[in-house]
């Protein structure tokens, strides 16, 4: 399957909306194939563009408004969309691209951290030059959240105030602790 780079936002009113914004969005294809971008509204399904890998579309759409890749000849079809994102008035700046998995999963990770009230998804990134365990500070000996392999990154849904703390691979010796606040979106391991 393949994602997409997004930013999310709140997905506004429906296109029935008089009051609707109108955006000009480019959509771009960076997945290695060829994709078909399609629209809904709560009347209609609309056939966009088809755009072969490293093209890229304006189209103007609402907010609200639905758009998803597919595969070529699919007709629409949403059992075969490759991923849908609901127009926000944020889009109107972005430029939406499809990636292949991989890419997206790296991508996306960076992408959507931060804290939104009191939680938070947060990036560790291990900047140690060795193997590291990273837990998450219950007060006693921690829970293993991952091994890290150098420069390795990965995201931990968790909250404001919770404490981490990471150890070497091969003893339990505290070489980094963080505690998460609200401005936190990235914590290297050094």
């Amino acid at each position: 399957l393949i994602s997409t780079l997004l930013v999310m936002g709140d997905t506004g009113s429906d296109s029935c909306d008089a009051k609707q914004q109108l955006l000009s969005v480019v959509f771009e294809n960076q997945s290695g194939r060829p994709v078909e971008l399609w629209s809904d509204t709560l009347d209609a399904v609309y056939f966009q563009a088809a755009l072969e890998n490293e093209a890229q579309v304006r189209v103007d759409t609402f907010v609200g408004d639905r758009m998803y890749f597919t595969p070529p000849g699919s007709g629409g079809s949403h059992e075969r969309q490759y991923y849908m994102l609901s127009m926000t008035a944020s889009h109107a700046q972005d430029k939406v691209t499809l990636y292949d998995k991989e890419t997206m999963k790296t991508i996306k990770n960076k992408q959507h951290v931060g804290c939104r009230g009191n939680r938070c998804d947060v990036l560790f990134i291990n900047k140690t030059g060795k193997k590291v365990r990273l837990y998450w500070d219950d007060g006693k000996d921690g829970q293993l959240q991952g091994t890290l392999r150098r420069n390795q990154d990965q995201v931990l849904h968790t909250f404001v105030g919770h404490s981490f703390f990471a150890t070497g691979q091969s003893d339990n010796h505290r070489i980094y602790a963080y505690t998460i606040t609200e401005d936190t979106k990235t914590a290297e391991i050094v």
